[in-house]
């Protein structure tokens, strides 16, 4: 029986490819046909489409039906909607323990960005910056736009930065003040920064928009060199205006919650569902939705900076 996945077979080149489905159940797995698949623009154009080894996989973020479960399984039954960290293909074989169940009330289309928002929940969890401090924001991609809603949500009072109009605009339903650049009369105001952006320029203009003793956290990849800006530049501010500069590594906290490690990766994923469900988070104007077969196409508009929403999602009920 053949399923299908989204294989990038060479340089930029996408394409949906059949594949083998295993037709044995392990015993703490859980099996179904996928309904929803999330794209991280960034993670996969930089590290699957534009790789140098091939054919590669792309996809960390899946929702499926779940349709038969192994033996040994007790949290998840016939029937339930299943979020994982699975790639895009048609359908999903993974193990319970790395699984949740969706809330009854989320829309599966919308619990598939959970994991998206669980990247810059960490960096919430670990910060020393506390609910009532001004917290700046680098780059409005799908990261940061969540970043930026989630630091909100939690109490702080954020400022959003990012050269594209058409990303700001994302966080115009949000209450979120957005600029182009940090206005001059902020500058030196902000107790935490978070670049989402990968980019050295914005890292130094929100290096120089902290507060003294303030924390500066790394969370967008810098997948490549983008400036000419001397390391000195970033140097002087940082000795100076005595800055925490770290990085912000998602999986710094465990997988799972256990006795001394009340936080964890999949308690984030939870909170995000539980966050999406309220309405705390939005996320319903943020993702446009793909079939599979088109894979190449999106993935050269989100390269040539033409696709419209700000992320996509792959819509597999059907195939």
């Amino acid at each position: 029986m053949n399923g299908s996945v989204i294989q990038v077979s060479s340089y930029e080149m996408a394409e949906l490819v059949k594949c083998e489905i295993p037709q044995e159940l392990p015993d703490t797995h859980i099996y179904g046909r996928t309904l929803f698949s999330a794209v991280s623009p960034g993670t996969e154009l930089a590290s699957v489409y534009r790789a140098k080894n091939f054919p590669a996989y792309p996809g960390y973020a899946s929702v499926f039906r779940v349709e038969k479960c192994g033996k040994s399984v007790t949290s998840f039954r016939t029937g339930d909607i299943a979020f994982t960290m699975g790639s895009h293909r048609s359908f999903q074989l993974a193990d319970a323990g790395g699984c949740l169940r969706v809330p009854d009330e989320l829309p599966p289309e919308r619990a598939v960005l959970a994991r998206l928002m669980g990247i810059s929940m960490t960096s919430l969890i670990t910060t020393k910056a506390r609910s009532g401090d001004k917290v700046l924001v680098s780059g409005l991609g799908p990261v940061g736009n969540l970043c930026a809603q989630i630091f909100a949500a939690s109490g702080y009072f954020v400022t959003a930065v990012d050269s594209s109009a058409k990303k700001r605009a994302f966080l115009d339903s949000c209450s979120i003040k957005t600029f182009e650049t940090v206005p001059d009369d902020m500058k030196g105001t902000f107790q935490l920064g978070i670049d989402c952006s990968g980019h050295e320029q914005a890292v130094l203009n929100a290096a120089g928009s902290l507060e003294k003793g303030s924390e500066l956290v790394l969370i967008g990849v810098p997948w490549k060199k983008q400036t000419e800006i001397f390391a000195y530049d970033l140097l002087h501010i940082i000795f100076y205006r005595y800055i925490c500069l770290r990085s912000g590594w998602e999986w710094e906290i465990p997988m799972h919650c256990s006795d001394f490690h009340s936080h964890s990766i999949f308690k984030n994923l939870l909170t995000a569902m539980e966050w999406m469900k309220s309405g705390k988070i939005k996320t319903e104007s943020l993702t446009s939705f793909e079939r599979p077969e088109n894979c190449q196409c999106v993935y050269q508009a989100l390269l040539k900076g033409e696709y419209q929403a700000l992320f996509p999602v792959f819509k597999w009920s059907g195939n």
